[in-house]
């Protein structure tokens, strides 16, 4: 797996509003942040420049839809089963499929609407 260039553990940090100093268990958010870079080049082949070697230059819509993905894979780390806490109403966890991931990426079952055209399902990730 080679290191992303374009999606950086300093890319998930600021988009969760962590601090840039803030080092802790970089090694996880660099494993969380190379696993969704290398899962997003795999679904976006065709913004991969025509250079040599080629680069992948995602849109900003991609580029927060993986920093997303990094984050939640990251957050997981420390809640196995999903949970990331306790309040008074119960328990809060952290989402096995997240629709604003989905839609930024382009993943899911939605695509443009087509008069009476049929539709054909597409895997959910």
């Amino acid at each position: 797996m080679p290191d992303s260039t374009w999606l950086t553990p300093a890319v998930v940090r600021q988009w969760s509003g962590q601090r840039q100093g803030d080092t802790g268990d970089t090694a996880s958010l660099t494993l969380a942040a190379n696993a969704a870079a290398e899962y997003v080049e795999d679904l976006k082949p065709d913004m991969f420049t025509d250079a040599d070697p080629p680069v992948f230059e995602p849109t900003p819509t991609v580029l927060l839809g993986a920093a997303m993905l990094a984050h939640r894979w990251y957050s997981r780390r420390s809640s196995p089963l999903g949970v990331a806490g306790y309040a008074e109403l119960g328990s809060a966890g952290i989402l096995r499929y997240d629709p604003d991931v989905a839609k930024l990426l382009g993943l899911g079952t939605e695509g443009k609407f087509v008069f009476g055209a049929p539709t054909t399902a597409v895997p959910v990730v």
